[in-house]
C-alpha cells in the first residue's frame, strides 16, 4: 500500500475516533435516504449496509436509468451481468456525512421522476418476487 494511502486511512480513522457523532450522523442520513426510497416503492431488498441498492429485473433499462442519473449530476454504480444473473441488476448509492439533506432530497426527486419514467415505481408488482429478497448481498 502506498504511504499516501496509509496516511489517508490513518487520518480518517483518527477523525472518526475523535468525533463519535460522525457515525450516528452517517446512520441517520442513510436511514433517511432508505425511508424516502422505500416510501416511493423502490425495491431495496434486505440490505442493511451503508450501500443502498435499488434492484431491477431489467439490466438494460437500469443502465439507461443510470445514464440519466449521471446527466442529472448524480453518481451511482450499476451492477449487471456478468456480476449478476442476466435478468438482474441494481444501482448502488453510498450516503456519506458530507451529503446534506437538501442533496438527498434532490436525489430522491430525480430518482422518483426516473423511477416513474422507467416503471421501477408506481405500478402494481404484487405478482413479482422482488429481486432484493432473493438473498442477494449488496
Amino acid at each position: 500500500m502506498p504511504l499516501e494511502d496509509a496516511a489517508s486511512i490513518l487520518a480518517a480513522l483518527d477523525r472518526i475516533a475523535s468525533d463519535p457523532g460522525l457515525s450516528q450522523q452517517l446512520h441517520e442520513k442513510n436511514s433517511y435516504f432508505r425511508r424516502q426510497l422505500t416510501m416511493l416503492g423502490f425495491d431495496l431488498g434486505t440490505s442493511r449496509s451503508p450501500i443502498v441498492p435499488i434492484y431491477s429485473r431489467d439490466p438494460q433499462m437500469l443502465m439507461e436509468f443510470n445514464r440519466e442519473l449521471f446527466k442529472a449530476r448524480i453518481f451511482s454504480v450499476s451492477i449487471v451481468y456478468p456480476a449478476l444473473k442476466a435478468n438482474e441488476g441494481r444501482i448502488r448509492f453510498i450516503v456519506n456525512t458530507a451529503h446534506s439533506y437538501d442533496q438527498t432530497d434532490r436525489t430522491v426527486a430525480v430518482l422518483k421522476a426516473l423511477g416513474l419514467k422507467y416503471r421501477l415505481i408506481g405500478r402494481r408488482r404484487d405478482h413479482l418476487t422482488p429481486v432484493g429478497t432473493l438473498g442477494k448481498v449488496s
